[in-house]
């Protein structure tokens, strides 16, 4: 199996890491609700998996509209894990999710980058 390495593809990995390392950091701290960081988790590694390996049986952008939803909802309700500061590593997943969603809608047209 071979993998082409583009922008979008970065941006995928950088998006699902993000979202499993960000909720590994909320299911350890003490204020968060420990469901919307499963959540996080789930769905990173879903964004993931179906991504590179497996067919999930669910399409790609329903996934990644899914996480921007969990990635808004945990900014709003600033639960953070352990202190303020990954708050921003939210942030930064929330805008590459965004940028990602609004690529495969075809709103933000990135040229040489094909959904």
């Amino acid at each position: 199996m071979t993998i082409t390495l583009n922008l979008l593809t970065i941006l995928i990995i950088l998006i699902g890491a993000l979202a499993i390392i960000d909720g590994v950091t909320r299911v350890r701290g003490r204020r968060v609700s420990a469901v919307l960081a499963i959540l996080e988790i789930v769905l990173g590694a879903a964004l993931l998996l179906t991504s590179f390996v497996v067919a999930l049986g669910v399409p790609v952008l329903w996934i990644a509209i899914a996480l921007e939803i969990v990635f808004v909802v945990l900014i709003v309700t600033r639960g953070t894990g352990r202190g303020r500061g990954y708050l921003g590593l939210t942030a930064v997943a929330a805008i590459l999710n965004l940028i990602y969603v609004l690529n495969l809608l075809r709103v933000l047209v990135i040229p040489g980058i094909l959904p």
